[in-house]
């Protein structure tokens, strides 16, 4: 059996409008994109070839979803101007629909599915079709094409035209069909689905049902409860209770704060009911925080100690690869504490040569910020120096190592931002030694 997954040209609905950097048919629903989901829907049901017909092309999406082969399927991704008569489909794409005996299973538009697909077949869906006529506009449902005739399966969907109707489908998903899928992640108990990397302190409360992606930090007394979904690369500050909610990926919230009923993408927050938007500034998002003082002598004590003792440590390294010709690329310009213009040398990897890649490795590249340390002009633990041409609001505290580097993602500006913030507002000892260390291990396994 074949099966045509159409993604129409939705760009005029009111979801669309609402997250415009994310491709609509890729936005998370219960942490899964929903394309994955009709992808699955279609595997469930025994299909064998998948063609996805898109009207607004993305070469990412391409990549993601490759040839089918982890679907045990065989799947083509194209480009296509937007259409819904199935006629002109098959005559335009005639090597797909080359056996005109085949079934088809047609999924038009944008709508999800609500059956449990552990138990989905092709053949319950015909057992409970009733015929349609064919025209050359067909609206947003799922269809069966079978000996000339167009089937339509009584299924229960969610049109997703609307940010109301997006967050109540992953509030239902959450609440009442986390068995129906195969949602990321594992369960650790029942109505919790957890995913890699997450540290949930013990003064943290959670309460079922709730679904947290990969590389989620929570803060200190922090309260999930009553259907919370957290995406992935999540820092949810301490004190904050989070109560229906539907947190995307890449986001930061501060400390303190009682979110309810709310939509979470970044720095905005969403009414899904009221279809209302904040777009919330450095100080509404970390309410109460603490700033930074970089004169504190105790801080620089610190930073100088710190520095003066892996100076010590890499000096060998350095010097050997310096004898091996090792030598900076070029010199880029950041803001100091000092508030003076500052350069620093960038060492960069020419291909695999063993002499740049070790180099890195050992993080060797941080010997040279480790002087600027001592002369107060970088923090040994700050912000991350590859946003060093931002406004000097945005660039505080700039550091020879940065809370970004320790975690994933850190090519991702804007979380890195995130990051960024979290340390300036929650420095201490033990969180500036836990970043040093994890970067160093982390360059030693993964770069």
């Amino acid at each position: 059996m074949k099966a045509l997954i159409n993604l129409r040209d939705i760009s005029s609905t009111e979801l669309a409008r609402m997250f415009p950097a994310t491709h609509t048919y890729m936005l998370p629903v219960a942490n899964k994109a929903l394309l994955e989901y009709y992808v699955e829907f279609c595997a469930n049901c025994k299909a064998t070839d998948i063609l996805v017909l898109d009207a607004d092309y993305d070469a990412d999406i391409a990549d993601w979803l490759g040839n089918g082969s982890r679907w045990s399927l065989n799947l083509s991704y194209q480009g296509a101007r937007p259409s819904t008569d199935i006629k002109q489909i098959q005559l335009h794409y005639k090597s797909f629909f080359a056996d005109a005996d085949d079934d088809l299973l047609w999924l038009n538009g944008l709508g999800f599915c609500h059956c449990d697909y552990n138990t989905l077949s092709f053949e319950a869906l015909l057992d409970n079709a009733e015929s349609v006529e064919l025209t050359r506009e067909m609206p947003d449902r799922f269809y069966i094409l079978q000996a000339g005739k167009c089937l339509v399966p009584r299924l229960d969907i969610t049109y997703l035209h609307t940010v109301a109707e997006y967050f109540q489908c992953n509030c239902r998903i959450l609440c009442d069909e986390q068995n129906f899928y195969d949602l990321p992640g594992y369960r650790i108990e029942n109505g919790v689905h957890t995913g890699m990397n997450v540290v949930i302190p013990p003064s943290c409360r959670i309460e079922a049902p709730v679904i947290i992606g990969d590389n989620v930090s929570l803060g200190d007394r922090t309260a999930i409860e009553d259907g919370v979904i957290i995406g992935n690369d999540i820092i949810i500050d301490r004190g904050t209770s989070i109560r229906n909610t539907v947190i995307l990926d890449h986001s930061y919230i501060g400390r303190d704060l009682e979110l309810f009923g709310k939509i979470i993408d970044r720095d905005r927050i969403i009414d899904p009911i009221a279809n209302d938007e904040i777009t919330l500034t450095d100080n509404m998002l970390l309410t109460d925080v603490r700033s930074y003082e970089p004169s504190k002598l105790w801080y620089r004590l610190l930073d100088a100690v710190g520095a003066v003792l892996l100076i010590v440590w890499l000096t060998p390294g350095f010097l050997l690869f310096w004898l091996f010709g090792k030598r900076a690329t070029r010199r880029e310009n950041y803001l100091s504490l000092k508030h003076r213009n500052r350069s620093y040398p960038v060492y960069a990897s020419i291909g695999w040569k063993w002499r740049d890649v070790y180099f890195l490795k050992l993080s060797l590249d941080k010997y040279p910020l480790l002087f600027q340390v001592l002369t107060g002009d970088l923090a040994l633990v700050g912000d991350s120096l590859r946003s060093s041409q931002a406004p000097p609001d945005r660039q505080p505290m700039p550091g020879a190592f940065s809370y970004s580097e320790s975690r994933s993602n850190q090519d991702d500006a804007l979380q890195r931002d995130w990051d960024n913030r979290y340390f300036r507002h929650n420095r201490t000892l033990g969180l500036g030694l836990n970043c040093i260390v994890k970067t160093m291990f982390r360059r030693i396994f993964w770069l």
